[in-house]
Parts: structure tokens; sequence; C-alpha cells
């Protein structure tokens, strides 16, 4: 699958028109809920470039030509100067999107990517968190909804994979299993929660962007 880069990239390339006149509206389908959710994403994709440039930068890599073109990824996203109506406000600056390109290129090996049977796994351990949490009368309702959310969330990546990508997708997976350290860490009986990992092996291979996995943190919380 994707990483935020490769999927910004292709976001582009749907949204560039080559007519010189063509308003940024036309181009990217009016301002309907798709095209807003659209725009969204293409939002959190720049927030996760942002986030994996610096892991980038701390490993020691050269990101200078990124951080360079960085600004104009953001304005092409906000139709920044031109707006949405403006004749030729469609263009996107092709220099800019290959170096969007390249980038995804580097980030294949970096950002971590879900294992064949990855969907499946999750499905499983969210249905397995949600069961317990039925079952343990020792979590306090605030903290089962906010569990309940979470759950939701990575049922929503999961469900919109194609677009939202394996980097978005772990950090959602990452946030649940932290959720699971404060059930179990509420919770009397600490085995019962440490049983959900039994089964579960993590669905992401472990590289720069997810060096400890969530699974291993869990399982040192809960003494495993």
């Amino acid at each position: 699958m994707a990483n935020p880069a490769e999927l910004l990239h292709d976001q582009f390339v749907v949204w560039h028109e080559e007519a010189e006149n063509v308003p940024a509206a036309r181009a990217r389908g009016g301002w309907g809920a798709d095209t807003i959710e659209a725009h969204l994403q293409a939002a959190r994709h720049l927030d996760a470039i942002d986030d994996l440039l610096r892991q980038m930068e701390a490993a020691g890599r050269r990101v200078i030509t990124y951080r360079k073109y960085f600004p104009t990824w953001t304005k092409i996203v906000f139709g920044y100067p031109n707006g949405w109506k403006g004749q030729g406000s469609a263009r996107i600056d092709s220099v800019a999107t290959e170096h969007l390109g390249n980038l995804g290129d580097a980030l294949s090996v970096i950002v971590p990517t879900l294992h064949a049977d990855g969907a499946e796994v999750i499905y499983d351990f969210t249905t397995r968190v949600a069961d317990l949490l039925e079952q343990d009368p020792d979590i306090p309702d605030t903290l089962k909804a906010h569990i309940r959310d979470v759950i939701k969330h990575v049922h929503w990546c999961l469900n919109h994979y194609e677009t939202v990508g394996d980097f978005d997708l772990s950090a959602a997976v990452e946030r649940l299993a932290a959720s699971v350290i404060r059930a179990a860490a509420a919770s009397k009986n600490k085995a019962r929660w440490g049983s959900v990992f039994n089964n579960f092996a993590w669905p992401f291979g472990v590289n720069l962007a997810s060096a400890v996995p969530a699974q291993a943190l869990v399982q040192l919380a809960l003494g495993g």
C-alpha cells in the first residue's frame, strides 16, 4: 500500500488540469462532500509527511529538497494564492509534484506496511477489545466510551485504506494499543487484558517509523 507522499502525489495527479484557464473548483470536482473529504485527507497527508520528514532528519537523512517544497505542496492543497475560481487556478506545479513522487519512493522503505492478513488481524483485535470492555466492570464509563471511539476510528481507517494508507492506519492501531494499557491499568484483572494479545501478531512491518511496536509496549505494561 502507499505512504502519505505517494497518496498525496496521486491526489495531485487527479486534481491536475492541463487546460490553462480551468478553475481549481472545476478540476477538483466542485465543492461537495467528496471534495471536502479529499482535501481534509490531503491535509492529513501533509501532517504525516511533516512527521516523517522529522524522523528522517533525526536519522541523519538528507531532506533539504523535500523541506524546500513542503510549503508548495501545502499551497497546492489549499489552493493558494489563486483560490478556487480564478482562471488557471487548476494548474499544479509539475516540479513540486515530481519531488513529492520522489519522496514517496524514499518513504516506501520507511513507512510500516500492512501485512497481507493485517486487516483481518486488526478486526479480530478490535473485536476482542470491544468484547472485553463489555465484560469488565472495573473500566470507567468514560474510558469505555473513549476506547469505543478509538475502535471506530481504526475501523474507519480500514474501510478507507485506499486513501488513508499505512501510516495513518498504523497510528490508529498504536493509539488503540495505548488505550488498552489504560484499560489494563484500571482493571483488577490484568491477566484478562493480557489475554487479548495471546493471538495478536503486530500486523505491520517494523522500521524507522515504527521502531517499537505498540504490541511490545502493551506486553511490557501487562507484565507479559
